[in-house]
């Protein structure tokens, strides 16, 4: 297994962790909306990815995408399931909830090795779903003053770089499929959810996931294109593209929030 370890996985993982840190301290200080802009940026798949295309190219990135695209499809039913259960019987509950049905539908999609076309309608068809489902618990709660401490801390710099490292190790030990799968991990929800329900409650810890189910639409337009253009175009500028989209995507969800609001059921 040494030849799979070196020095550069843990530089890696240590300037992964450093600007995920960054990145969910500045979200706490903002309402959930503005949180889940931010925890859906590609904060964790983003480096892993680069740093996938570093060590395996363009060929190797076009088959990750695409399995990637798959597992995507997972994640908004994890936030919907989390947003919906988490204020009635707890983090515990919810999370673990989510995750079962995480971990068994990217199963499931992993081992069906589905294609570009399949994975697509699966995304539309989900998303179909759990957009419309999150707008009842995606009303704006006022964010609450939250002292952080060094158990935060740690637990997002320890899940994020343990993600990111993984990827790398899938990678490299175990091919394209399953690097694609765990760069998936939704480990910044993950890790958000947990620190929102135990210092701000349920209702702050759902707003911000159920606000993040029409960003992850972002996510799953990058990886098709991803798929598509990684090797036509090179891996830098594919992978630019696709941060381009998340980032544009967000930006615009950001501009039409408004209608976003008016389109909540009320009472939501």
């Amino acid at each position: 297994m040494s030849e799979f370890l070196d020095a550069t996985l843990i530089v890696k993982m240590a300037a992964t962790a450093v600007l995920v840190l960054a990145a969910t301290t500045f979200a706490e200080r903002f309402g959930a909306f503005i949180g889940a802009i931010i925890a859906s940026m590609p904060l964790s798949a983003g480096p892993a990815y680069l740093f996938l295309a570093l060590e395996h190219g363009a060929g190797f990135i076009e088959t990750s995408s695409l399995t990637s695209l798959s597992v995507h499809a997972m994640t908004p039913i994890l936030l919907v399931i989390c947003a919906a259960l988490v204020r009635r019987f707890g983090i515990v509950v919810a999370l673990g909830a989510a995750l079962v049905a995480w971990f068994g539908g990217a199963f499931m999609v992993t081992r069906a090795g589905l294609s570009l076309e399949a994975a697509v309608w699966l995304n539309v068809v989900v998303f179909a779903i759990t957009i419309p489902a999150s707008l009842w618990m995606a009303a704006e709660v006022r964010a609450k003053p939250m002292r952080r401490g060094i158990v935060d801390i740690v637990l997002r710099i320890g899940a994020v770089a343990a993600i990111v490292g993984a990827a790398i190790l899938a990678g490299r030990v175990l091919g394209p499929r399953a690097a694609g799968l765990t760069a998936l991990v939704p480990v910044i929800w993950i890790s958000v959810a947990v620190i929102l329900a135990v210092r701000a409650g349920g209702e702050m810890c759902a707003s911000v996931l159920a606000n993040g189910v029409p960003a992850m639409v972002g996510f799953a337009i990058a990886f098709a294109v991803m798929h598509l253009t990684v090797v036509s175009l090179g891996w830098p500028t594919s992978l630019s593209i696709a941060l381009a989209i998340t980032v544009g995507w967000n930006l615009l969800l950001t501009v039409v929030r408004p209608l976003l609001a008016r389109a909540r059921p009320a009472g939501g």
